[in-house]
Order: structure tokens, then C-alpha cells, then sequence
């Protein structure tokens, strides 16, 4: 009787490498992009939170990278894959329980030692896990050293574009249908489901080669200096963040900052890091030089200078072709034209450098892991000095485009230094070529930190390019990016040119006729979530001097400006906190207030999300005084997606919530202001919209809608209730932006 045969067992091959790298890539860049938003909550919005969390996970990855590294060489098998992928798996879903319980911890610690120790007990241990995948697969698929380029370069481009579709996928449809949590899971389970398949594949194959070492350059950068090719990796990975924060930067102003521009500057970077991947891999294997090292360093820098010379080019040279483009195509299209030639060279060039170093570093196939690991360790390390030095020093103190000036600058000494160091290097550099690479970069050095590189901002701050204009004798307006916010009399505080603020008007006057009786101004107490030119603030204070008003604005720098250029005079008590409006409610509030007024626009198009939530609005409700109320500035369009739902989710938690659009053809709009009151108890919108205080000399063009009215456009569409889970405020406007663009 024959023999029963065993099934057989799923072989390691080259497919199934670059399917479990797509798979991870994709499950990894969910992770990232529903990071902030789990941590929302908890630590808040803010530059602080976002390096903070991008920090942790970066050093999770460089942790990872190398870990996984130096286990692949000693355990070449699925099976170290398959426990890595099922414990990242479950470390991702076990940061939806431990974020729960970080709620309300350490409130009393500073800020940014809060929120990367927070990060790092949530996130740390995961992203060293799924950072550990890429190296241990290359490890698994390298055959030969002499394919060491091609297979870690492809590799790592699969992964990364992977990672495109996750931000086009999440950003677009993910986060607008499925809460945080959902997500969350889903990526987890998606990881350990890559482990199973991973623990199905029965061995590494055979190897052609295990220990034969490569005839390489006898000497040069990458053979005499070992710390040369991680130091190299480390600078590759530092300049292309820090190209990616400055670029976003230089496009606000353009673009603005909707969720269709964030989700293309990342996209868009990611795609060139990966096409950089394929190509920097396939020269690699065919030219392995540290000359083509030289020419990656220089052309990347070359590239760089895109990303200032295109917003020139837009804004500039060919405006109308830009508009054209913008009209013509939808944003998912025109915007990754437009960022794509701006930010792609950039990405592609940079994005070249680790497979050249890890085809030049590795010596045999037994090593390959640990060279692998090391090189991608180094690159995440790069990745998080470069994401703190650009959010946190960089931008604000020289601006975006100094920045982006030394970034080139400095790749192109690089690889003229690369090319010089040696005969390795394929042939000597002239010294006058060395000389002057480095007198141009002393030069942009001396030039940059001298504020002598031409900008249109005022001041640049860790958020916003700020401008002040003069757009009248005696008034001047507040430009934050693309969006005026502000604009303000110089001479007369009660001035008011928008009807949002009209209609805070005429309610602070309503709420303080009826609490004086005799006629007198009482004093009031406001809080306001967002500063811009304080022109609200300034108005109360003349009108009420009694008063206690506290602002919550999340740039100092918007606060100095306003002081410096806009009359907020030292005298004022006003009292300021720079902080996310999130992060000031999570400390609880000392005092109770007659009036919340929130007002947060990045631009036309966006609303921070984690402060239109449910939770958000009972924070609020619980630091209004008895007869208090929130009145909110918020935008949308026709469609009305996000005006239903923040009013549906307001109702979750006041007991009368009302709703103001701006002027009678609101219904035909593409872009109408709305203002929102909501209170515990009923307020008289006939009574407070016939009120005329000073700063309100005609009829508001305000339409307060009633009872009856609002609950016909509720019902009118869909809406969801916006909570910390799911709030797709962005996707919501993503769809205004669009429409407005159509119609340019």
C-alpha cells in the first residue's frame, strides 16, 4: 500500500515575499494614520502630539529594523516572520485597551514628556514589530549578493507602495465609513493572517551563495569608514522628511490644507520614495560604485530645488495654467499633477540611497540581514531627527524655503564628497569642484540664518506661513496659509467684518442685557478656542472691561503677531493659552464660562475633527456656567454633510442646539458660513438677532432657522454623530473643496 503523501507546504519564493511586504506595508500605514487619532483623546492635536506619536514610531521602526536584522541572520526561516507578524498583530490591537487606559494619566506631567511616554507604552512595542518584517523578508528572498540591490530596493518599493494605496484607501474611505477602532482591529487581524501564511512556507530555499564575499572597491566611503553607509542612510532619511514638512508648508498657501492636500503631499512622497526604491536597487546590481552613490546624493539635492522654484512657477509664472488645472480636473487628479512635480524629484532621489548603500555594504548573504536592518535602522533614525528638527526648530526659525535651500545644498556637497573620497569612488573630484560645493553651502548656511532668503511671510510658525496686510488705511488683515482670518480696525475695536462674528455679537449683548437689568455692562466670562486676530476678544473687552476672557490659541506665533501688528495691547486682560483646545479641556478648566466660542479653521476647507466630537462637546458643556452657551463658527456646502452631523451630534449633549447659515441663498452656496448656538436651555433667536450692539448698525445676514426648519434639513440627508471613533470631518469638506474647485 503506497505511502499517504503530505500536503505540500507553501514555498518561500519571491511572490510570496512581495505579497506579505504589500500586506504589511498596507497594514502598517494604517497604523500610522490611525495613530493620531487614537491618541486624540487623550493627549490631544497638536505639533507636540503629532512629532511626539511620529517620533515613537519611527524609533519603534529603527528599533525593529534592526532586531529584525540581527535575528534573520541567526534564524533564517518563515517561522521568525511568521511570530513577528502575529505579535505585531496583536501588539496593533491591543493599543485600542491600552489607549483606554492612558485616559487622564500624568495630566499634570509637561506636554511632550506626557505624550511620548504615552506614545511609546502604545505604540513603541508595535512598531518595533512590524519593523522588524522588511528586513527579515529581504533576509529570506536575498539569493546573492550580487542581486542585493535589486531585492532589498524592490522589496522596500513594494512596501512603500503599499503604503500610497493605504493613504489613498484610509484617507479617502476608511476613516469616513469605519471608526478608528474598527480600523484598528481590521489591520491587525490582517497582520496576523500574513503570519499564517508566512508559517505555511516550508524554508528560505537554497540559497546560491551563503558566505562568498563579493569583490567590492578596495577602498572608498563604503570600505574604509563602516559608520559611513548608516550615517549616509541617516541623512538620506532626515532630508526626505524634512523636504516632506517643508513642502507641505510652501503648498498651503497654495492649496490649502484639506484633507485632499495632506493626503497628497504624503502620497505623492511616498510614491517617489518607492520608484527611488525600484530604480536606486535595479543601478545598484548593475553599477556597484559608491560614484553612483555620489550621483544619487547630488541629483536628489538637484531634485530638491523643485519644491521651491514649482510654488513659484504656480503662483507666479503661470497662474492661469495652475487655475486651468484646478478647474479642469477633480482634486484627486489635479493635486497629485501639481504636488507631484513639486515634490517627486525630491522623493525619487532620496528615495535611492538605501538600496545603493545596502547593495554596497553587503559582504555575503550571511550577513545580508544584519546589514539590511542596520542600513533601515539608521534611515529611521534620520527619519526622526529630521521630522523634530524641521517641526520643531528648522521651519519657524529659517523658514520653509531656507530649509528646503539647505536641504539641497547639503546633498549636493555630499555627493561631491562621495565622489572625492577616493579612487573606490570611480575617479577623484577636482578640488576646485570640492571647494566651491562647499563655500556654496557656507554660503546658503550664512544666508539662511542671516533671514536673507526672500519669503511672503511675515513669520513663519510651526502651523501657518503668517501675513498681515494692509487692506485699508487703519486695518489690517490676518493671513494664516490660504485663508484670511482676521480682519481688524486698528482704531475701533467694535469694528466687525464678519457675519460669524456679527452673530456672537448680538448674543453676548442678549446674554448680558439680561443678566445686568439696569443697563449697565456686566462682566462676562468667554473662553475662546482659537485666537487668530483676536478681534473677538478685543471687541468684549471694550465693550465689557469687567470681563474675564481667556483665549486658547494653538501658535504663539499667532499670538505675537497680534500683538506686535494687530492692537492686542498688553493692557487688555486677556489671557492667553498656547495650546491645542483639546489638550486645555483635558486639564480641566479652573473656572466656569457664560460663553464658548470656538472658531478653529486651518483653512476654508478644514476643522480639526477631534474638536467637533461628542466627547469634545460634553467637555464643553461641563465648563459652561448655569445659562451658558457654545456658539461655534463652522463652514460646509450644498450637500450639507458636516453641518447635519455636527448639529446631530451637538443634540447628543445640549438639550437646544441652533443653527444660523449665512445669507438668504444659503441652500444655493458652494461655500456657506454657519453659526451654531447650543445651550441647556431655550434661547430667543428672534430676540437675539434683533438686538443691535455696537459693531451691528444693520440687519445680521444671519437666517436662524426654526424648530421646524432645522428639523427638516437634518432629515434632508445623511449625517453621522461625530465621536472620537469616527469623525470624517475631513472627508466631509474634502467634498466642498471640490466642489468649489469645480466651479472656480
Amino acid at each position: 500500500m503506497p505511502a499517504l503523501r503530505s500536503p505540500a507546504r507553501l514555498r518561500w519564493s519571491p511572490l510570496l515575499a512581495y505579497s506579505i511586504v504589500i500586506g504589511a506595508g498596507f497594514s502598517i500605514l494604517l497604523l500610522e494614520i490611525t495613530a493620531g487619532r487614537l491618541l486624540a483623546p487623550v493627549i490631544g492635536v497638536s505639533l507636540e502630539t503629532w512629532t511626539g506619536i511620529i517620533g515613537v514610531v519611527l524609533a519603534g521602526y529603527a528599533l525593529g529594523d534592526a532586531l529584525g536584522g540581527y535575528l534573520a541572520d541567526r534564524i533564517p526561516s518563515p517561522r521568525l516572520l511568521a511570530a513577528t507578524l502575529c505579535l505585531g498583530g496583536i501588539g496593533v490591537m491591543a493599543t485600542v485597551a491600552v489607549t483606554d487606559m492612558m485616559r487622564g494619566v500624568w495630566l499634570g506631567a509637561p506636554l511632550f514628556a506626557r505624550v511620548v511616554l504615552i506614545a511609546a507604552i502604545v505604540l513603541l512595542a508595535p512598531a518595533a514589530l512590524l519593523g522588524a518584517v522588511l528586513p527579515i523578508v529581504t533576509r529570506l528572498t536575498l539569493r546573492t549578493t550580487a542581486a542585493a540591490g535589486g531585492t532589498a530596493g524592490g522589496l522596500s518599493a513594494a512596501a512603500t507602495a503599499s503604503s500610497v494605496v493605504g493613504v489613498a484607501l484610509g484617507g479617502f474611505y476608511l476613516l469616513e465609513h469605519f471608526g478608528i477602532r474598527v480600523i484598528v482591529l481590521a489591520a491587525g487581524a490582517g497582520l496576523v493572517a500574513l503570519a499564517v501564511i508566512a508559517l505555511a512556507a516550508s524554508g528560505e530555499g537554497r540559497p546560491r551563495d551563503t558566505g562568498a564575499v563579493d569583490a567590492m572597491p578596495s577602498s572608498g566611503i563604503i570600505t574604509a569608514r563602516p559608520p559611513a553607509p548608516l550615517l549616509l542612510a541617516a541623512l538620506g532619511g532626515a532630508a526626505v522628511m524634512v523636504v516632506e514638512l517643508a513642502g507641505a508648508r510652501l503648498a498651503a498657501p497654495l492649496f490649502g490644507s484639506s484633507l485632499y492636500t495632506w493626503a497628497t503631499v504624503i502620497g505623492v512622497t511616498l510614491l517617489g520614495i518607492s520608484l527611488g526604491n525600484a530604480l536606486g536597487g535595479r543601478l545598484a546590481d548593475r553599477q556597484p560604485t559608491p560614484r553612483l552613490l555620489a550621483h544619487a546624493f547630488a541629483l536628489s539635492g538637484t531634485g530638491t530645488l523643485a519644491v521651491l522654484l514649482m510654488p513659484y512657477v504656480y503662483s507666479r509664472l503661470w497662474p492661469r495654467m495652475t487655475d486651468a488645472v484646478l478647474a479642469a480636473l477633480p482634486p484627486a487628479l489635479s493635486l497629485p499633477l501639481l504636488l507631484g512635480a513639486m515634490l517627486l524629484p525630491a522623493a525619487v532621489g532620496f528615495g535611492t540611497v538605501s538600496p545603493i548603500l545596502i547593495r554596497l555594504s553587503i559582504r555575503s548573504i550571511g550577513t545580508s540581514g544584519d546589514v539590511v536592518g542596520r542600513i533601515y535602522a539608521a534611515q529611521a533614525v534620520g527619519s526622526i531627527a529630521g521630522t523634530f528638527a524641521a517641526g520643531f526648530l528648522l521651519i519657524s526659525l529659517l523658514g520653509a524655503r531656507a530649509v528646503v535651500l539647505l536641504v539641497a545644498q547639503s546633498a549636493v556637497l555630499v555627493g561631491v564628497l562621495i565622489a572625492g573620497s577616493g579612487t573606490a569612488a570611480g575617479g577623484d573630484v577636482r578640488p576646485r569642484i570640492k571647494v566651491a560645493a562647499g563655500a556654496a553651502f557656507v554660503f546658503t548656511v550664512v544666508v539662511s540664518a542671516a533671514g536673507w532668503v526672500p519669503s511672503p511671510c511675515l513669520r513663519e510658525s510651526n502651523y501657518y506661513c503668517i501675513r498681515v496686510l494692509d487692506v485699508a488705511p487703519g486695518t489690517r488683515a490676518l493671513a494664516l496659509d490660504s485663508l484670511i482670518h482676521s480682519y481688524v480696525d486698528l482704531k475701533d475695536p467694535t469694528a466687525l467684518r464678519y457675519d460669524y462674528e456679527k452673530g456672537w455679537a448680538v448674543l453676548a449683548a442678549d446674554v448680558a442685557a439680561r443678566r445686568s437689568g439696569s443697563g449697565n455692562a456686566p462682566p462676562l466670562r468667554a473662553l475662546f478656542v482659537g485666537g487668530g486676530g483676536y478681534v473677538f476678544p478685543r471687541y468684549l473687552y471694550h465693550l465689557y472691561p469687567a470681563s474675564r476672557i481667556e483665549v486658547v490659541e494653538i501658535d504663539s506665533a499667532v499670538t505675537r503677531v497680534a500683538s506686535e501688528a494687530l492692537g492686542l495691547s498688553p493692557a487688555l486682560s486677556v489671557r492667553t493659552w498656547n495650546e491645542d483646545g483639546r489638550q486645555f479641556f483635558l486639564r480641566r478648566p479652573q473656572h466656569t464660562y457664560d460663553f464658548v466660542f470656538t472658531d478653529v479653521f486651518r483653512d476654508a476647507y478644514s476643522i480639526p475633527y477631534h474638536l467637533t466630537t461628542r466627547e469634545f462637546a460634553r467637555l464643553v458643556a461641563d465648563a459652561l456656567a448655569p445659562g451658558g452657551v457654545y456658539a461655534v463658527n463652522i463652514v460646509d456646502g450644498r450637500v450639507g454633510l458636516f453641518a447635519r452631523s455636527y448639529v446631530r451630534t451637538l443634540q447628543q449633549v445640549f438639550r437646544h442646539v441652533y443653527l444660523l447659515p449665512a445669507g438668504a441663498d444659503w441652500r444655493q452656496n458652494v461655500l456657506t458660513i454657519f453659526v451654531v448656538f447650543a445651550a441647556q436651555q431655550p434661547l430667543d433667536l428672534r430676540a437675539i438677532t434683533a438686538r443691535r450692539p455696537p459693531g451691528v448698525t444693520a440687519e445680521i445676514p444671519l437666517v436662524p432657522l426654526t424648530g421646524e426648519e432645522l428639523a427638516e434639513y437634518l432629515a434632508a440627508g445623511p449625517s453621522v454623530v461625530l465621536t472620537d471613533d469616527r469623525a470624517p470631518v475631513d472627508n466631509f469638506l474634502a467634498r466642498v473643496y471640490a466642489e468649489a474647485v469645480r466651479e472656480r
